[in-house]
């Protein structure tokens, strides 16, 4: 796969990476076993730099001595955040504890916060979140941030998205008393990743594409590929909550900057391309995607076994509570599915009343709108059209395209009953009509990062290819020194070649769309 190449100071890079090879070295052939390692004062610093900078840890990881004892607290925190990001969790908790034991109160609590991060991964997300909300009182700077910050994390994993909302906030408005602007930069990259699953899950999707949109601009500040794979997955996340096709062209560009393909974040990415895939009804790549992820989510696997072309098992409701809601509505749809419609509706008017309670907005409505179609089916026809009625108006606005759960056959019956009552006409018959399965050139633009000005100038520029530049400027209503400029930006950003003019800009978003398709 084609790496997309950012302009770092390569120079500047690899002498830091240098310096931390040698120090880390250094460090391992001490042979002070009684004395721990204070090691060379800026050694901790730079490791964090490094972390900050959202460079590959796994480079570093081999040369890191066995023993924990070895490490002064400082050290110790430095090297854990590195083996977190390297996704060595055992070790990296190992390094956390031995740091937890500094003389250093904000040190003690930043571990504390980075535990309750590992707990998250573990699954104690009760713990973590106890752990992260103890250490809250007291915090100050970047301490305060990721106390808060993780909290929020173990928070929406429990479904308590209120109290996680609240949380990620109070770390996003305490990122301007970090001192150090690496580390702000990085933990608030880290902030407005939570606050776009947080506010994804809570239906707020304006402000969750803000969120990724700032992801997005932090990372190319930073000149981080790492960065710009999660911040281009988020855009496509927040893009696929509302059915959006230019999710493909976001998980696309993921791809592209993602240099960690057998890390658990290549294989997520994976996964939510395969759910877009299947929803845009592209069955056979969505199974192919699925099954080079390896994961499985329990209330996700049946619809792509049911896209695979077979007939997926119903799904246990056992489990953890904060699964429940989420298993009893995929399992609610399938019984629809399987004509059992009043086994349907218990299960999903269980599921919604929960999705409420948690304000899980994006959930509930899906769960809503299936529990419509079960009493549709039930000839319930005066509940479903009045369920219809409530969600539809959230839906036009929000210009959601899928929700959780959807599946194509239930989606048009939703659409035929709320046509047969004149509900949003234009927006149910969108739904009812066969959906693109690829993305446009429009959407392949926006995951470039052109603005819609540039998309606008560009689209002109390529239906008047043989028009001279003065006469196009006057058809903008711009000057020729700004479509010059807007012209070289769309150049730059799509990765054209020397060679100039309208064709090459449009053979390569030939290109660039084609490769979605083939990925």
């Amino acid at each position: 796969m084609r790496r997309l190449v950012l302009p770092v100071r390569s120079s500047t890079m690899f002498s830091t990476l240098d310096r931390l090879k040698r120090g880390i070295r250094t460090a391992g052939r001490s042979r002070r076993a009684t004395k721990p390692l204070t090691g060379r004062p800026r050694l901790a610093s730079l490791i964090e730099a490094h972390v900050c900078a959202g460079r590959t840890a796994a480079t570093l990881i081999p040369l890191l001595p066995a023993k924990v004892e070895k490490f002064a607290p400082p050290l110790a925190f430095a090297v854990g955040r590195l083996a977190e990001e390297a996704e060595e969790f055992s070790r990296a908790r190992e390094l956390f504890e031995r740091a937890a034991v500094s003389a250093d109160p904000q040190l003690r609590r930043r571990a504390t916060a980075h535990l309750a991060h590992l707990d998250y991964y573990a699954g104690a997300f009760s713990i973590g979140l106890e752990r992260a909300s103890l250490a809250v009182p007291g915090a100050t700077g970047i301490a305060r941030v990721e106390t808060e910050l993780y909290a929020s994390v173990n928070a929406i994993a429990l479904n308590r998205s209120a109290l996680a909302l609240d949380c990620a906030t109070a770390a996003a408005n305490g990122l301007r008393r970090v001192a150090d602007q690496a580390i702000r930069t990085d933990a608030r990259f880290r902030v407005g990743r939570q606050l776009v699953h947080v506010l994804v899950a809570r239906g707020d999707y304006v402000g969750a594409w803000n969120e990724a949109e700032g992801a997005r601009r932090s990372a190319l500040h930073v000149q981080s590929e790492r960065h710009l794979a999660l911040a281009q997955y988020l855009c496509g996340y927040v893009a696929l909550a509302r059915g959006n096709r230019g999710c493909l062209a976001h998980f696309q560009e993921s791809a592209r900057a993602n240099s960690e393909d057998g890390h658990a974040f290549g294989r997520w990415l994976d996964y939510v391309w395969a759910s877009a895939l299947r929803d845009f009804g592209d069955s056979a790549r969505a199974c192919v995607f699925w099954r080079r992820s390896t994961l499985s989510v329990p209330w996700e696997d049946p619809l792509f076994i049911l896209a695979c072309g077979n007939e997926a098992p119903f799904v246990a409701l056992e489990g953890s509570s904060d699964e429940r809601p989420f298993r009893s509505a995929m399992r609610g749809v399938q019984q629809i599915l399987a004509n059992d419609s009043p086994s349907a509706i218990a299960l999903l008017e269980s599921a919604a009343e929960e999705f409420e309670r948690c304000g899980l907005e994006h959930y509930r409505r899906g769960a809503a709108l299936a529990l419509a179609a079960a009493l549709l089916r039930a000839g319930h026809h005066g509940r479903a059209v009045g369920i219809l009625r409530v969600e539809t108006p959230g839906l036009a606005k929000s210009q959601a395209q899928r929700w959780a759960w959807s599946h194509s056959v239930l989606t048009r019956e939703l659409a035929a009953a709320a046509l047969a009552v004149h509900l949003e006409p234009s927006y149910w018959r969108s739904l009812a009509r066969p959906r693109a399965k690829g993305a446009t050139v429009e959407d392949v633009m926006r995951a470039r990062g052109l603005t819609e000005r540039e998309i606008s100038v560009t689209l002109a520029w390529l239906a008047q290819p043989k028009l001279g530049r003065a006469a196009f400027a006057r058809g903008q209503r711009l000057a020729e020194s700004s479509v010059r400029n807007h012209i070289n930006a769309v150049r730059r950003k799509l990765g054209c070649g020397i060679a100039r003019g309208p064709v090459t800009v449009e053979r390569r978003l030939a290109e660039l769309t084609r490769s979605i398709e083939l990925q």
